[in-house]
């Protein structure tokens, strides 16, 4: 695989049954692998089992296509791989404690952790690791500037609620259109 010509012939779904070349760089003495199709989408899917390599768009893999008998070397791009629809560009994790405000009954309120390079439009996810206060619920998140996501808290209870502290995680998650 080490000499492999340029390849023209792009394929733009993998069967089950294609093989994946590799140039596998962790046994630098014998570098050449191979993976089923099935086996390259699973790992794909699952980022968390790709974390020693970062493939390019553009990058190219060598996939023997089963299903033509004439012209079987083709390459595949990583954008073949995965699942059509957005991608996700950047992640920025918030772990820490934010500050519920003091609120009256039935009355609601903002408060704000700073996650850096947060922007505007990016998507949030937010967690308490604690339990929320008895009467108390989260309305909306979002990322309300640079840098600052917002967090809408409302007291639906018939008495006021003291501020507290709520320990919590924020995941802020910016994408793009393929």
């Amino acid at each position: 695989m080490s000499k492999l010509p340029d390849l023209t012939n792009e394929i733009t779904d993998i069967a089950d049954n294609d093989w994946l070349y590799v140039w596998d760089a962790s046994t630098p003495g014998n570098p050449d692998a191979k993976a089923s199709g099935e086996t390259a989408r699973r790992a794909m899917a699952d980022l968390s089992a790709a974390t020693a390599v970062t493939l390019a768009d553009n990058d190219r893999i060598l996939v023997w296509d089963v299903s033509d008998h004439v012209n079987p070397r083709k390459y595949a791009t990583p954008t073949s791989l995965r699942p059509a629809g957005v991608k996700v560009t950047n992640q920025f994790r918030y772990d820490g404690v934010i500050t519920i405000p003091a609120l009256a009954s039935s009355a609601e309120d903002v408060a704000t952790i700073a996650v850096a390079d947060a922007a505007s439009g990016d998507h949030v996810v937010f967690n308490p690791k604690d339990a929320l206060p008895a009467n108390l619920g989260i309305t909306a998140v979002r990322v309300s500037a640079t840098d600052t996501v917002q967090v809408r808290f409302r007291n639906f209870g018939g008495s006021a609620f003291v501020s507290a502290p709520l320990n919590c995680v924020a995941l802020v998650i910016r994408s793009a259109a393929p």
